[in-house]
């Protein structure tokens, strides 16, 4: 069912309580939003609801990513920007094949679930990391290396996912016309994102209203996305191009001192409110009796999981790290352990359902692995990240 007026309301309420009380404890936010949602359904509070994926991937996604691209500095992207470009397409590509070659050798599962299973689960979410990281003092280059890479992990996986549900309902996987499709959709829209956002750019600089400033950033970051999609490219990247060039470029070149601050509060508004719906409704989305037989796989699910993202992070960050110098050994415990997964990868599945049958199975199994990594990593989250980084309750370091 759709969400309706009364159930949004009363999952902002929760969100902006729970906000309020986290600080008292030191468990991310993300997982708190997750238990509670899971409350809620158990206690049947809410009215039945689903996670759509239209209502995610263009309503609550595109904030989302466009906050984070926003007030990301290309000055730090520089420094890290080879070692995200590869941890973002070669390490998904590697994450998620290790991910499905363990669970098609062990539970000798069909590749029709593995490979979409292992692609979609190497997509990253920061936002637990992020939270961290603003509480306590970390190189700007770190908090680069995660934030970028989880941005464009998020747009491969769904280019990815796009080319292999379209060669799966054809029954024919090509990896050379795989390799063609990826990138020309990934191309097409990082160069709509980059157009979109220099457009709004050179906008902003004809007027001085900070009101139609603002205005004109909710219009690229939703304007790209829309028209990337309309032309077959991913908004996605689109959404991450354009957010970049605005707020670089943009930002220095068009914008008011009074419009930068209202489009950072603006943005991270948006960002709060998007974010807290999606982990809400993830938690709501959690039905035990669905998983009952699931339980066997999800639990491999989970391991291969976590060996997926350990090959990407671990092997393959070394061998950047011998070329470029990043990421530190360090850092790429944070890559691995922070690589907390979020509602991207659940409603990506319910868009590929919904594309082909006989894939219920297929959004249950990632759901179910979503929310062991969640509570899993999300728990031992700080503990984890502090010894590894060797960090005291300091306070941030400024960009």
């Amino acid at each position: 069912m759709p969400l309706h007026r009364e159930t949004i309301v009363l999952l902002l309420l929760l969100a902006s309580l729970i906000a309020a009380w986290i600080g008292h404890f030191r468990i991310p936010y993300t997982v708190v939003l997750v238990v509670v949602g899971i409350g809620l359904d158990w206690l049947g509070i809410l009215p039945p609801t689903s996670l759509s994926a239209n209502l995610f991937l263009g309503v609550l996604l595109p904030p989302l990513l466009f906050e984070a691209a926003f007030s990301l500095r290309w000055k730090h992207l520089a420094n890290v920007g080879w070692s995200i470009g590869i941890l973002a397409t070669v390490g998904v590509v590697l994450s998620a094949a290790v991910t499905a070659g363990l669970l098609m050798i062990v539970l000798r599962v069909q590749p029709r679930l593995a490979l979409p299973f292992g692609v979609l689960i190497a997509a990253t979410d920061p936002v637990a990391v992020v939270a961290f990281f603003r509480r306590t003092s970390v190189p700007p280059d770190l908090r680069a290396l995660i934030e970028g890479e989880s941005l464009l992990n998020d747009g491969t996986t769904v280019v990815l996912i796009d080319v292999l549900a379209t060669a799966l309902i054809a029954g024919e996987l090509n990896p050379v016309a795989l390799v063609g499709d990826f990138v020309g959709v990934a191309a097409g829209g990082l160069l709509v994102g980059t157009i979109v956002g220099f457009l709004g750019s050179l906008l902003a600089r004809t007027t001085s209203d900070y009101l139609v400033e603002t205005t004109l950033s909710v219009v690229v970051a939703f304007g790209s996305y829309v028209a990337a999609q309309d032309l077959g490219a991913s908004g996605v990247l689109a959404v991450v191009a354009a957010g970049s060039v605005l707020g670089n470029f943009g930002r220095r070149f068009g914008m008011s001192s009074r419009a930068r601050e209202a489009i950072d509060n603006l943005w991270e508004f948006l960002a709060f409110v998007a974010n807290s719906l999606v982990f809400l409704l993830l938690g709501v989305a959690v039905a035990p009796s669905a998983f009952s037989g699931l339980l066997t796989i999800i639990a491999a699910g989970s391991f291969s999981a976590l060996l997926g993202r350990a090959a990407a992070a671990y092997g393959l960050g070394a061998a950047l790290a011998v070329v470029t110098g990043s990421p530190r050994l360090p850092w790429r415990t944070v890559l691995f352990w922070g690589g907390l997964r979020g509602a991207l990868p659940v409603v990506v599945a319910v868009g590929v359902t919904a594309q082909f049958s006989g894939t219920n199975e297929l959004a249950r199994l990632v759901l179910g692995v979503v929310v062991v990594t969640l509570l899993i990593q999300g728990l031992t989250l700080e503990p984890v990240l502090r010894r590894t980084l060797g960090l005291t309750n300091r306070s941030p370091t400024a960009d």
